[in-house]
């Protein structure tokens, strides 16, 4: 390894970053204790936030998502496609088929299990209204047709362009021109060295770690959500508060000791038989 390459990564083991960590911490935990003290106001705020974000900036997210899907096209039919990041000398350090396998995992998770079979259903029956603004009649050739467009469009290239996008950016960052593993660094080819000024920088990273936290806590509670379903529908067993933590702190462990051990000893394990359980449950339904 470099030595610059060194320095940053010890630079990433200075300690925590209070002026980002104090902030988010004390945004999800009065989120949380709102939840737990009247669940109704956190949903109404919520839905209220986000409908509003829809309305306000719908067209910024669907051009963002477009301009992604055709960015990583470019660079990957491109000659852009070929550079190596790390340097001509740089070595893969896992196969084509471990990178695959916990990509894989790591983006569709439980959600594919969820909605792999709802999201269509949901789009053919016109559940939450999408159809009405197409002039299409629900329970139709031309719903199912929509139904399953809807759903590839949301699972597919989009997603995973998306993903490779903010993947590329930020190892391209650290791994090519050897700087901090921040989203703050990704903005300075375009911001310049202004965006790393203390205040900027702590306003960007508070974001970017309040976007991660959220996402996870929802891919979360839906994957508990999913596995109690199943324990229901299989044993019977009722859903209860003890089940729901219980089985949160079992999937939290499982997480935190992963990642902990490393990607060789951890997140490689899990996600090769993650996939290798995708691929018998895909056969299985094939």
């Amino acid at each position: 390894m470099p030595d610059e390459q060194k320095q940053s990564v010890a630079d990433l083991n200075k300690g925590i970053r209070w002026e980002v960590f104090i902030p988010a911490f004390l945004v999800v935990a009065i989120a949380a204790i709102v939840g737990i003290v009247n669940k109704e106001m956190l949903t109404k705020a919520s839905n209220t936030f986000f409908f509003w974000s829809l309305d306000s900036f719908g067209w910024l997210y669907q051009l963002s998502i477009m301009a992604s899907v055709v960015l990583v096209a470019v660079v990957t039919f491109s000659k852009l496609g070929n550079m190596r990041i790390g340097g001509k000398d740089a070595k893969p350090k896992y196969s084509f088929w471990t990178w695959f396998a916990m990509t894989l995992t790591g983006g569709i998770a439980t959600g594919i299990v969820t909605w792999g079979v709802n999201e269509p259903l949901i789009y053919y029956g016109n559940v939450w209204g999408e159809l009405d603004q197409l002039g299409i009649e629900a329970g139709t050739h031309q719903a199912a047709i929509f139904a399953m467009a809807r759903s590839f469009y949301n699972w597919t290239f989009v997603p995973y362009a998306i993903y490779a996008l903010c993947g590329l950016l930020v190892s391209y960052i650290y791994y090519h021109k050897k700087d901090s593993l921040t989203v703050t660094a990704t903005l300075k080819p375009l911001f310049g060295d202004r965006v790393t000024k203390p205040f900027s920088s702590a306003i960007i990273d508070t974001l970017s770690m309040l976007a991660l936290t959220i996402g996870l806590a929802t891919g979360l509670t839906m994957c508990i959500t999913l596995v109690i379903t199943g324990l229901k529908g299989a044993y019977g067993i009722q859903e209860s508060l003890p089940l729901f933590v219980g089985i949160g702190t079992a999937i939290i462990f499982a997480f935190t000791f992963s990642s902990y051990v490393g990607l060789d000893k951890g997140l490689k394990i899990v996600g090769s038989l993650n996939a290798w359980f995708y691929y018998g449950l895909l056969a299985l339904l094939l």
